[in-house]
């Protein structure tokens, strides 16, 4: 018997605090920067299987304040493993559990049957980290199921290549997918009970050997082979699957997991591509600040089904949420714009930790107050909206903010001197002899009494007739981003005002 589901805290140096993750059937996926601990997270994690250093470890049942889950898994929780060696576990499920492994407390009578189910369950961790390539002339050998650092793939492929087990026939369709040369994979004996592992070239009927194909070849072989031929259960933590792989390499990889729900993935990685094919049941966001590196929760579990139904009419995916511990929502492309004018005002989203998405579907397919429910729900971070100024009073809710002025185009018409920057002298859709006569003949004074007296118009509006007036095309997505890069900071200062408390803190706002 396995627990499909429990929750493993880490404490270990490096960590501000007992790091937390609920293991759940289906996919987690851990997002951060490189060097936050995504890896050793994985590797602490892995840790806890019980032949992991050639010793069973220890365990005790204690009392604590974590919450056991409801269908009889404990909760987890690993303290100081590394000095002490010894998992700590406890659970609410038992009326007043005492025994503490000490002379003064006795067994909980299913103690055993659940320390035997505990360690089942550890056994089924598995640490997967990239590899490179893997060996093409090898001795044969009885392996059933390849070791997590694939150094036996071969002799495991060698194994169900030559038996034709019926897991190979999906290995070899995957396998084409995401390589459209392979053919197949073939064994050729070279004698000596050795056998060359080898590609045959769909296009050439060559033959290529592994060492000789690409990195990504490798790696995704043993990512497929480890799911099929590997019992069902497996907890596999899997560190940057995506490393050598096409973006429809990734997608096909994903998919491929997903066909597989007999066992649990964690994922470590850092492409939006596959975060999202992953379509992930949880996504955890891995930071590291001078305290030590943290787990944040950004989107849970409950719900897949319904986050992504609201997610496709939204018009957001899982990757918007995943680098940051905040997340500002705007409207439609205006999410290329904010970073620019985040940038005049002298703050870093980045490390901030402050993200910043496009929201086009938000009011239109679901009501502006229930998505800002259904987002509260679904969550694990803080969110924003930031909504133009002449929708100012239709939504009153905290999550909600206004722009001071009608639409963010009326921001930039603020400083004539960055219009023209936008509009002529580095308009991309003007040549350049085009532009550079234009930026003779248009001069700042007369873009200044175009926008002046417009007063109440929307800014967007001004633009695509400012553009006409100048002989030039106006698109909001290519200039807006232009003009923002030009504009004064000394215009920003009520956007600023309105932002800040969210965004950034108080010593981090000024130029």
């Amino acid at each position: 018997m396995i627990m499909e589901t429990f929750d493993v805290s880490v404490g270990a140096q490096g960590f501000a605090e007992m790091a937390p993750l609920r293991l759940y059937p289906g996919i987690t996926v851990l997002a951060g920067r490189n060097n936050v601990g995504k890896s050793r997270f994985l590797k602490e994690v892995a840790s806890l299987r019980a032949d992991s250093r050639g010793k069973a470890y220890t365990a005790r049942v204690t009392e604590g304040d974590l919450t056991a889950v409801v269908t009889g898994a404990p909760t987890l929780h690993k303290t100081d493993f590394l000095n002490h060696g010894q998992i700590v576990w406890s659970s609410t499920m038992q009326p007043n559990p005492s025994w503490a492994g000490s002379e003064s407390g006795q067994r909980s009578p299913d103690h055993d049957s659940r320390l035997s189910i505990l360690n089942d369950s550890f056994l089924q961790l598995m640490y997967v980290p990239p590899i490179r390539s893997i060996a093409s002339l090898v001795e044969a050998e009885h392996v059933i199921r390849p070791s997590a650092d694939g150094h036996d793939l071969a002799q495991c492929l060698i194994y169900h290549l030559n038996n034709r087990s019926q897991e190979v026939s999906e290995m070899e369709d995957v396998m084409t997918q995401m390589f459209s040369e392979i053919g197949n994979i073939l064994t050729i004996p070279q004698g000596n009970n050795h056998f060359q592992l080898t590609i045959l070239d769909r296009y050439t009927d060559g033959r290529i050997s592994f060492e000789e194909s690409g990195t990504g070849v490798s790696q995704a072989l043993l990512f497929v082979a480890l799911v099929l031929f590997s019992l069902p259960g497996r907890i596999f933590l899997m560190d940057e699957p995506h490393v050598y792989l096409h973006p429809v390499a990734e997608r096909i990889l994903a998919k491929f997991f997903r066909d597989h729900p007999e066992h649990s993935y964690v994922v470590a990685t850092h492409s939006p591509m596959l975060m999202n094919a992953l379509e992930p049941d949880q996504l955890v966001h891995v930071q590291r600040d001078a305290a030590g590196t943290h787990l944040v929760l950004a989107l849970g579990s409950n719900d897949r089904d319904f986050r992504q139904a609201l997610f496709s009419d939204l018009g957001v995916v899982p990757s918007d949420f995943a680098w940051c511990s905040r997340v500002l929502l705007v409207e439609g492309s205006d999410y290329v714009t904010y970073p620019i004018l985040f940038r005049r005002l002298g703050w870093d989203v980045d490390a901030l930790g402050c993200g910043i998405a496009p929201l086009p579907g938000a009011g239109t397919t679901t009501p502006m107050k229930d998505v800002v429910a259904h987002l509260e729900r679904l969550l694990g971070i803080d969110f924003r909206f930031l909504l133009d100024g002449d929708q100012q009073g239709e939504y009153e809710d905290s999550h909600v903010l206004y722009l001071p002025v009608a639409e963010l185009e009326n921001v930039l018409l603020r400083d004539a001197a960055a219009v023209k920057t936008g509009l002529v002298d580095e308009n991309p859709l003007l040549p350049g002899d085009e532009r550079a006569r234009l930026a003779e003949v248009i001069d700042v004074h007369r873009i200044e009494s175009f926008i002046n007296g417009r007063d109440g118009i929307k800014g967007s509006k001004i633009l695509t007739d400012l553009a006409h007036e100048l002989g030039v095309v106006y698109k909001k997505s290519i200039h807006n981003p232009i003009i923002a890069s030009a504009l004064s900071s000394d215009y920003l200062t009520d956007l600023r005002d309105q932002l800040a408390p969210f965004v950034a803190s108080a010593d981090q706002t000024s130029d």
